[in-house]
């Protein structure tokens, strides 16, 4: 069995970030006959050639510290890799035989940009990679959700609440990772004041964390009550063993907090045709009309917030959180990740 480091491997072992997760086998290179013993033919007498890394080895698109896109090209001629948030280049070759990359624009644009985004499906398929469900079962494992296309409006009220001008934040106000509320439960971004071998401090030092998400509650207050949710739906605030005023005080901020929930707008996406072993792959691309009439082709970064067990809710527990956005540099030369939307597996 020959086992090889593909390019985007190579590429990643030489920046020292190599980290095997998983593991596949393809039957891609064998031929089956009918056979009493193996059932397949014998290779003893067949030429081999040294295995390579192929196209379809690109199966998930790679951005590296820098913020360059790496991975698969649907031709030689067409490439998206190059600072993040710039667009998709073609090549041409020149008078004196050379090799020239274009930017690409218009329905080219849309066109190729649509090829990169099946990309990774077809590569997966390529691979024809060996699975644990026989070829004659009866059962239906195709891909099927219950919604393909989702279309969010957006106003001067949603998902703003207000002027969408008193809603603007300069990116050198906004927290960076140290201090966001999405990583501050990670060991590597707690506040961890400086202390001597003793465990003593070394003095006085002011939490500049945002509030650590510490339960799904914790963030439904975030972001809202999910659609759908029986136990968001049947909640009735009680105000019992308060003042007067602190009723006042409660009962005005949850409000509040429902008048700007009706801003965001929320949908359900329900997958049909599932089982307990489903083992989804996702990626986010952003597809915008840039300056000079330069569309732009982005991938979105994802902060994989972890999973939280919701024992009220009975039929769908586990709640499998993904933060979606861009990271910004600011001024400070420091990046800021901006959310953009929330994503909920359950």
């Amino acid at each position: 069995m020959d086992v090889i480091v593909t390019k985007e491997g190579r590429r990643q072992m030489f920046d020292g970030q190599l980290r095997p997760e998983y593991a596949s086998f393809t039957d891609g290179q064998a031929f089956y006959e009918h056979d009493a013993i193996s059932g397949s033919s014998d290779a003893t007498d067949r030429i081999m050639f040294e295995s390579i890394s192929k196209h379809e080895d690109s199966i998930v698109y790679e951005v590296d510290d820098n913020g360059l896109l790496l991975g698969y090209s649907p031709a030689a001629n067409v490439t998206a890799t190059g600072q993040n948030g710039a667009g998709i280049f073609q090549s041409d070759i020149t008078a004196n035989a050379t090799q020239e990359f274009k930017i690409v624009t218009g329905t080219l644009f849309a066109s190729l940009a649509d090829t990169l985004m099946t990309g990774s499906i077809d590569n997966l398929k390529k691979l024809q990679l060996i699975g644990s469900i026989q070829g004659n079962s009866s059962k239906n494992y195709s891909f099927n959700v219950s919604d393909s296309f989702l279309k969010y409006k957006i106003t001067n009220f949603k998902p703003f609440g207000e002027n969408p001008s008193r809603r603007k934040r300069n990116i050198n106000s906004i927290e960076p990772p140290f201090f966001d509320k999405r990583l501050n439960h990670l060991p590597n971004f707690k506040f961890l004041p400086p202390v001597t071998k003793a465990g003593d401090r070394y003095g006085s030092y002011n939490d500049m964390n945002q509030k650590e998400i510490l339960s799904f509650s914790d963030l439904i207050r975030d972001i809202g009550p999910l659609n759908n949710d029986p136990a968001q739906s049947n909640t009735i605030s009680i105000y019992q063993d308060m003042s007067i005023e602190n009723v006042f005080v409660e009962s005005l901020r949850d409000e509040i907090e429902n008048q700007r929930d009706l801003t965001r707008e929320k949908f359900s996406v329900l997958f049909n045709n599932t089982n307990k072993a489903n083992n989804l792959v996702g990626q986010m691309f952003e597809i915008t009309a840039g300056e000079s009439g330069n569309d732009e082709l982005q991938k979105l970064d994802i902060i994989d917030f972890g999973e939280f067990h919701v024992e009220s809710d009975s039929n769908r527990a586990k709640k499998h959180v993904f933060f979606i956005g861009k990271i910004f540099i600011d001024d400070y030369n420091i990046p800021t990740f901006v959310n953009i939307f929330t994503i909920v597996f359950d």
